[in-house]
């Protein structure tokens, strides 16, 4: 949602008939498009994150919205056709190790929904693909530039303290 309402320029003031709302508090019919569009491409986020999650078998107790790397070498395989670049020519469990290491933004050994997203985000906005163009949109100046997006609320940095994440290969 956020990403659509950022697309047009917040002029700072409240919407009339409201208390106290801004123009990114809502997507207006400019955004909307963009909403629709970054549904689609978060929800096949979402549902790559999901099959991993737990080993795919559907909702039970082992989905704890939480991907261990024991999970993606099992189930990494599962979601390469979804056409994320990503994820492009990962063939071997010690690639996709490696990679599991760049997606894990923080180092913890598990990788959340945030930083997935964030992770496939990069990488198409940093291929220049028709989707990155797209999610791009919505960053300052509807051109997007890869080293500053920020996945959910943290600040994401390339381990040394303060400085820029660089986007994935």
């Amino acid at each position: 949602f956020k990403d659509a309402a950022d697309y047009s320029k917040d002029e700072g003031g409240t919407i009339k008939g409201t208390k106290n709302a801004k123009q990114d508090d809502y997507v207006d019919k400019t955004e909307f498009r963009f909403f629709c569009v970054y549904m689609i491409v978060y929800a096949a986020m979402f549902d790559m994150f999901s099959k991993i999650d737990g080993g795919g078998s559907g909702r039970d107790a082992n989905d704890d919205k939480r991907m261990e790397l024991e999970e993606w070498l099992k189930g990494y395989k599962t979601v390469l056709n979804y056409g994320f670049v990503a994820l492009d020519g990962l063939v071997t469990n010690r690639q996709a190790k490696e990679l599991f290491g760049k997606i894990d933004d923080n180092g913890g050994g598990v990788v959340l929904l945030d930083e997935w997203c964030w992770f496939l985000k990069q990488a198409e906005v940093a291929a220049d693909t028709p989707v990155g163009k797209l999610l791009a949109a919505d960053q300052e100046g509807g051109v997007g530039k890869p080293e500053k997006l920020v996945a959910g609320k943290a600040k994401v940095t390339s381990g040394k303290k303060g400085a820029a994440r660089k986007p994935p290969p």
